[in-house]
């Protein structure tokens, strides 16, 4: 059997970029804490894992994770969870990490950095050897003295329910609410505000709690009839919200409407 030696790019940007720059390493002191919190926020077909960016080496993995990807939680490590990736979603899985690199460490003030989470899509196949959509969601929890990010948490969310592809798009949502970045192309590796694939830019932070109701319905894949029933407001009403979440997206379809609320974090 050909050997997959494509998870070597990611580790070695890692590698390159972080591991080799920090000085000290510890494990992560809060962990009991941050796990606790994890698994409210880790509903359904979801595994998550505290990773040390100093040796790769992971300081805690969710016991889900053997459910999700067969591996027993004891012999995780970032190569088998990496070979678990659909090969051809290898660089577009780089050049998302080049971006949020630069997102970081280029554009962003360093007392912030400790603010944002990143979301992005990719692909993985399964035991059954089925393409499965999977939506990460990453926080820089602890930095090193030479203000890299030495721990990380990551959620990794099964959402081929939602029977969309994975992207190349990135965003970086403010953990606070302040300024975020929704669907950032990372083509190019590098961060640029502009270059979102949002047709109306900044237009998920115009959503009214109804519209995200109602978008939550959608990509379920509910009739308007069923949602009026549900939310008990009539079709007219419903028919209503979603013209004003078209205007408001520019999104051409209900596909690409939730494509974009997935990487914006909106729909879980």
């Amino acid at each position: 059997m050909e050997t997959n030696n494509q998870p070597a790019t990611i580790i070695n940007f890692w590698k390159e970029n972080y591991t080799k720059n920090i000085a000290l390493d510890d494990t992560f002191r809060n962990s009991e804490q941050l796990i606790k919190i994890a698994n409210i926020f880790t509903p359904g077909a979801s595994y998550y894992y505290i990773l040390n960016l100093k040796t790769l080496t992971i300081d805690y993995i969710s016991p889900s994770v053997e459910k999700i990807l067969g591996i027993p939680p004891e012999e995780v490590t970032m190569e088998k969870m990496l070979e678990k990736v659909q090969e051809c979603e290898f660089q577009k899985i780089l050049k998302k990490e080049q971006t949020i690199q630069d997102f970081f460490f280029r554009f962003l003030p360093k007392g912030d950095i400790l603010s944002y989470k990143i979301i992005f899509t990719y692909n993985r196949v399964d035991q059954s050897e089925q393409i499965k959509t999977m939506m990460v969601q990453t926080s820089i929890i602890a930095l090193s003295e030479e203000i890299l990010p030495k721990h990380i948490i990551s959620i990794h969310t099964d959402i081929s329910h939602l029977k969309v592809k994975s992207t190349n798009e990135v965003s970086f949502i403010h953990l606070d609410g302040e300024k975020s970045y929704y669907n950032i192309c990372s083509q190019s590796g590098c961060f640029c505000p502009n270059n979102s694939i949002d047709k109306k830019k900044d237009w998920i932070e115009c959503i009214t709690k109804r519209e995200k109701e109602i978008i939550q319905h959608l990509a379920k894949g509910e009739s308007t009839k069923t949602i009026a029933n549900l939310l008990h407001i009539s079709a007219e009403t419903v028919k209503t919200h979603r013209r004003n979440i078209a205007l408001k997206s520019g999104a051409s379809n209900t596909v690409e409407l939730i494509s974009q609320c997935i990487n914006a974090g909106m729909i879980v």
